[in-house]
This record gives structure tokens, sequence and C-alpha cells, in this order.
């Protein structure tokens, strides 16, 4: 099977990419030699054609064509006439080249698919037609340049000049759009050939559902910012000579996530990306290293047949393969598959330092350096924090000398504040603009109060987010809120004044004691918890109305995204506020200040009320025959607040300090021992959710002498844990290792 290496090739499905039957033995070899050369990154990516002679190259394709794709010719003779004339792109030519080669490449896929134009459905014909018509548009823009400078060796006119920059991105963009319609419509004809069996075993695999890019939580770039950037990751992507790992480092708000949901689009387009990985501390499956290869390994299966094959086969031979080590996972669910396949591709993990490591090098870098050179197909872009385990990983003697690093504090400042300086200018512009509730100047903000807002972001484009959410949040005026913040002294300038600013505004420091203990309950179950909950599932978990939590929370739109209704999940915009609310050096402000071991134990009892008062005896009266029977209930965890005190109370309770539970918390975890332990685990089983029980099952393990009335009473309760232990194939609990041998099971004290 030929791979799907980049998009031109698949704009009209053909049988070769399904010419892998789901389901069929897993091959023996290794792809013919035959298709070796497609295996290999397309060669126009490293080759170094002069840029006007790739665009003429590209002019020359298309002299045989019917005129209906005269919009494609209109483009590339734009670019050409760009780059001619344009001073400014002489030093960025090969973006404009990249871009040449696509619209040739696409323009030859055209040509193919109009000589069998019933190839095509009217859907893909109606796609086609939007994508020409808009670039014959910038076409037409390029041409009114063109004729009013005449045989002008370059453009003067500064307006002008703009405006053919902004035309070259139009091109990008248009481009881009469209062939991300034609991937997602690749990926959708994929997964409706893939057989029943093949779905049912495939989702046997543990994986992060929303962990992709394709996930709408994720934002991109401002057009017109981190150009730089950009063009150095596209370059890496293009060269098939570069390093296989690129490491973006950069410190808290510095634009890491930013830049690389944009890379992610950008390569996901044309076909380069394979599966992705945004790693979150606000998701319990986003944060577990464990998940990230088999989360990555089911992407590839739902997007590539052949690939689906051996990743089915993997789990026929193995079921619990996705839960075995990294090196065991990445080995048969990532390498062996990309051995067989022969995909030429980009994998992405982002945030990689938001993982919950407790090894001195992070695990999934330490697996990376072993298992790398048995992917010589594959690049891995990798963005974090420059964490000590991050660090250390890609110090590693296997791994060092295959990464390109870039280190986002070292670009040029200057080229930093004018990305800031454009995205707050632009970005208030548009907030303001459908306005009807206040009356400003134009142009607003002025030039000072542009600059000294980007003089205070410091490089941070956290700052300048959060800046743009303050000023035009819909509880204040905008003009208000701007000459607050241009107002504050000099030496206050950073993050934690903008975020303490931000929480004075919220009133709450000027509010009665009860409040100020309702707004920490709120606020510091919002940063906390494992998983983002709707306002009226937080109502349900903290025993309050869903209206107060939603007058507490009206003034904090600058920091956290909060839907209108109360079904969506409220989530923050960055972690640095978290990171700001949980720091008491940082935070220095009681009325502000979240203790995150007292609150992890107030959500721990708060779920364990909630488990001990609603959870049926019977947990499957909770579900329809058909998911019993399928073992695997639809969704990966039970929904609402009781489905999230089930799942994650234990993990909130190994944050407490001492083994003591004290008289409140041990009444509860006796009375969940009692009587509902058999039932939340009959649930857990039910969820597969073996994490839960290994993180509940330890912390009862924790409390079992001080919360047992007698000595039997502790001796039950341990004999409870660790069958549960032996039932999940969990390997120790508390002091107790447990081993799985042939001979069959040895417990260990």
């Amino acid at each position: 099977m030929k791979p799907i290496r980049s998009w031109f090739k698949t704009h009209v499905v053909k049988h070769d990419i399904y010419d892998s039957v789901p389901g069929s033995p897993l091959p023996e070899t290794t792809t013919p030699n035959d298709e070796e050369q497609d295996r290999q990154p397309s060669s126009s990516s490293s080759s170094k054609i002069p840029i006007r002679s790739a665009a003429r190259a590209g002019l020359g394709l298309i002299q045989e064509v019917s005129t209906v794709f005269a919009p494609l010719e209109g483009a590339l003779r734009g670019l050409t006439f760009i780059l001619d004339h344009h001073e400014q792109w002489n030093a960025n030519k090969d973006s404009v080249r990249r871009l040449v080669e696509r619209l040739g490449a696409l323009q030859s896929n055209f040509r193919q698919g109009d000589e069998d134009e019933a190839g095509y459905s009217e859907k893909e014909r109606e796609r086609r037609r939007v994508f020409l018509t808009k670039l014959q548009d910038i076409s037409d823009e390029i041409d009114a340049v063109k004729n009013k400078h005449g045989v002008s060796r370059y453009v003067a006119a500064a307006d002008d000049a703009e405006k053919l920059s902004h035309l070259v991105e139009d091109i990008r963009d248009t481009l881009m759009d469209y062939q991300t319609l034609v991937q997602n419509d690749i990926i959708e004809r994929t997964e409706a050939l893939m057989t029943s069996d093949d779905y049912r075993i495939l989702g046997t695999l543990p994986h992060a559902p929303n962990a992709s890019h394709l996930s709408e939580s994720h934002k991109s770039c401002l057009r017109g910012t981190r150009t730089a950037i950009l063009e150095e990751l596209e370059a890496w992507a293009d060269d098939a000579e570069s390093q296989p790992v690129f490491w973006l480092s950069g410190h808290a708000g510095s634009g890491k996530s930013t830049i690389t949901q944009t890379f992610c689009k950008r390569t996901f387009a044309d076909g380069r990306l394979g599966a992705s990985f945004f790693c979150s501390r606000d998701y319990a499956d986003r944060c577990d290293p464990c998940l990230i290869v088999p989360s990555l390994a089911f992407q590839f299966a739902c997007r590539f047949p052949a690939f689906r094959a051996c990743v089915v086969a993997a789990l026929k031979q193995a079921p619990d393969v996705g839960r075995e080590s990294l090196p065991h996972q990445f080995s048969k669910l990532l390498v062996r598959p990309m051995e067989i396949t022969g995909i030429s591709t980009i994998i992405v993990v982002d945030a990689l330092d938001e993982c919950k490591e407790t090894e001195p090098i992070s695990s999934i870098l330490s697996v990376l350096s072993q298992g790398i050179k048995n992917l010589p197909s594959v690049k891995f872009f990798i963005s974090s924090r420059p964490e000590p385990p991050i660090r250390n990983g890609f110090r590693l003697p296997s791994l060092e000398p295959l990464t390109k690093t870039l280190v986002l504090s070292d670009v040029e400042e200057t080229l930093v504040d004018a990305d800031i300086c454009l995205f707050l200018r632009t970005s208030l512009s548009e907030a303001i603009a459908n306005r009807s509730d206040i009356d400003v100047s134009s142009p607003w903000p002025s030039d000072e109060d542009i600059q000294t807002l980007t003089t205070r972001s410091a490089g941070l484009f956290v700052f300048a987010a959060t800046t743009v959410s303050f000023i035009t949040s819909p509880v204040d005026q905008p003009l208000e809120r701007l000459a607050l913040l241009t107002a504050v002294p000099e030496k206050n300038k950073g993050i934690d004044e903008l975020y303490r600013t931000v929480l004075v505004c919220s009133g709450v420091g000027v509010m009665e004691p009860e409040y100020q203990d309702i707004w920490r309950l709120v606020v510091g179950s919002i940063i906390l918890i494992s998983e983002p909950l709707s306002r009226n599932d937080l109502a349900e978990l903290l025993r309050i109305t869903p209206g107060k939590i939603a007058s507490i929370l009206r003034p904090l739109h600058a920091v956290m995204k909060i839907p209108e209704g109360g079904d969506g999940p409220i989530t923050m915009y960055h972690k640095s506020f978290r990171d700001y609310i949980t720091d008491p050096a940082r935070c220095s402000e009681s009325t502000f200040f979240v203790d995150p071991t007292s609150h992890h134990i107030v959500l721990a009892q708060l779920c364990l009320q909630l488990v001990t008062t609603y959870l049926p005896t019977n947990v499957h009266d909770m579900f329809d025959e058909s998911a019993i029977a399928g073992r695997h209930p639809v969704a990966k965890r039970l929904p609402g607040a009781l489905g999230y005190a089930c799942h994650f109370w234990g993990g909130h309770l190994m944050h407490h300090p001492s083994a003591s539970p004290g008289a409140e918390l041990g009444a509860l975890l006796r009375k969940f021992s009692g009587e509902k332990y058999h039932s939340w685990l009959a649930l857990m089983r039910l969820f597969d959710d073996r994490a839960a029980i290994l993180q509940s099952g330890m912390a009862l393990w924790i409390f079992v002498d001080g919360m047992a009335t007698d000595t039997q009473d502790a001796k039950d309760l341990r004999s409870k844990l660790i069958g549960a232990a032996i039932d999940m194939g969990v390997g120790i609990i508390g002091d107790v290792q447990i081993q799985h041998t042939s001979k069959g099971i040895t417990i260990s004290l």
C-alpha cells in the first residue's frame, strides 16, 4: 500500500488508499522496494531551485490546462510578479517557493481529476468552485497593483507593498482552507470504511479523545504574527536532511501552544501531519504520559487503513498493549506499524511539561531516544517549558544530536514586540467594533497606549491576551479598563500584577468573609479539578446554586472561558493563572490565594459525599443493556457531577498530607468502604478506569488504620483492595507488590 503522504495525492480518494482490507492479517514483511520512494519526503521539499525558476516552472504546468483553472494560473503569475517587484520578498523566497510548489501540485491534481470529472462528487465540485473563485478574486487584486505600477522594477508605494504582502497571505490561507477540507473529507471516508469489528477492537485502546489539534479549544496565531518562527518550522518540516526532532522551548505565556496549533493546521492541511497530542493539566487523560502513545496510534489508525490493520492485530495479540510500559507501547503501537506501512509523517506533542512526571528524565523523551532510530521517515515536533525532566531528556546522548532547538526567549525582542503590538491593536479594535454601548475616538487605542501595553507584556503573549480580555470585558467600559492598566506604576508591571488587577476589579476584596469563602471554593475548584465541569455540574458538586457561580465568575472573563449557558465546561485561558493564584509568594493577598493541598481535601470530601449519597447499589441500573453487554459504555467516563466524583475522588485524596483522615473525612471513608465500595468498583470496572481504581485504592490503603473501627475491619478492607488490584492487573498498591506470572499471582508485603 502506498502511504498517504500528501494532500494532493488523495484529493480524489483512489482505491489504493483502501487496498488494505480492515482487519486483514498483519503483513509479515515490510512494504515492497518499489514503493520505497513513497516513504521518503518529497524531493521538492529539499530542492534548492531558484524561486523565480520554481514559479515559472509552476506556470509551465498550467499551459495545457482548461481555462476553468485560470485562477490557478492567475495566482501563480501574481506570485511571480510579487517576487520580481516586491523587494520585501527577496529575503523570504523560500516561503513563496513552497506556496508556488503547492499550487503547482494542486493544479496537476486538478488536471488529473478533470480527465475523470465523474470521480468528483457534487460537494467536491462545489468546494473546488469556491476555492477557484477566491483565487480569482485575489489574482484580480494583484493585477490591479501590477497595472498601476507598469514596468517599474519595484513596488515603491508603501500601501501597495503592504497590500501585496496581505495578498500572499490570502493565497496561503485560501489554499490551506481548501486543503483542510480535503483532508477532513479523506478522514471521514477512511473512517466510514472501518468494519464494526475493527471499530470495536480499536475502541478498547486507551486514548484521550480531545487531545489532537482538531479540538476546538486550541487557538492559532493571529495572521501576520510569529511569521519568522513559523517559517523556520515549515523549513524544518520540508527539509529531508534536517534533524528528526524539533524542540520549541519557552517559558509560561510565551505562546508555545499557539505556535504549535498553527504549525499543526498548516502541516495537517498539506497532509504531512499524522497525529498530535496537546498535553494539559486541566484534563486527567491529557496529563498522563502513558496515554500519549496510544492516543497517537489511535489517530493514525483512524486515518490510515494499513496502520489500523497493524494496531488491530497488535490488540488482538495483546489486548492490554495500551496499558503496557511506555517502551512496549512505543514499539508495538508506533514503531512496528510505521515499519510495515512506511508512512512518512510528522508527530506533534505540545506542552510536554504538563504531563505528570516523577522521574528526573521525561519518560516520553527517554523512550523516544531509544526508538527514534527505527523511525527514519517520521519527524517529531515537541513544545514545552524548559523544566528539568524535559531538559534532561533532550540532553540524552542518543537524542541531543538528533534535535533542533528553538528557544523563544532567544527570538529577537523587536520581532516579538512587533507581533504583540499587532495582536493588541487588531484584537482591541475588533473587540469594540460591534459594541454599541461605547463611543471611542478613532483610532483606538492610541499608539501610546499600545506601546505601553506592549512594553508591559515583556514578551509574554499571555499578558497581551489577558489584557485584551480584561479591557473588552462586557461588565465594564473598555476606556476605563484601559486607563486602569496604563496607570499602573511601571515598577508593578508583569503578569502577576495583571492578574492581581483582574482579581481586584472582581470586587471580591470588599465582600464579606462568607462570600470570600464561597469565591475561593468556586475559583479554587475550577483551577484544581481533574477535568473541567459545567456550571450546573460544578454547582451540584459544590452544593451551591448555578446562579451563585455565575455571579462569582461574571467579572473573571479575562482569565476564564465561561460559556453562556450552564452546560459548557468552564476552563482557564492559561495555566499561568493557576500558577499565580496557588503560589503564596506570588499571590500574597489571602483573599485571592487558594491553598492546593487543603482545597484538594475539600474536593475529596465533596466527591465522597456525592458518591455515598447518590451512587445506586446496582450500578447496572444506570445503563442500558447494550452498554453492559459490551462492557464499555459509549462514554469514556460517567458524565455529570456524580461521574466526576466517582472517577476522581481518589486523585484528590492523594494530596492529603498525613495518614490521619480526620473526623469528617474518616466518617465518609468508613461509610464509603462499608456501603458503596463494591458498587463503585463495579462502575469503575464497567468503564475500565484502572487509574481511578489504583489512585483510590492507594488512598484507602493509606487511611485504612485511621478509619477502621477494629483490626478485622482493616483486614477486610485490605483484602478488598488487594482483590481489586489483582482483578485489574495493577502491579502495586500501598506497600503490597503484586506480580502476575505464568504460575499465578504472588503477593509480597
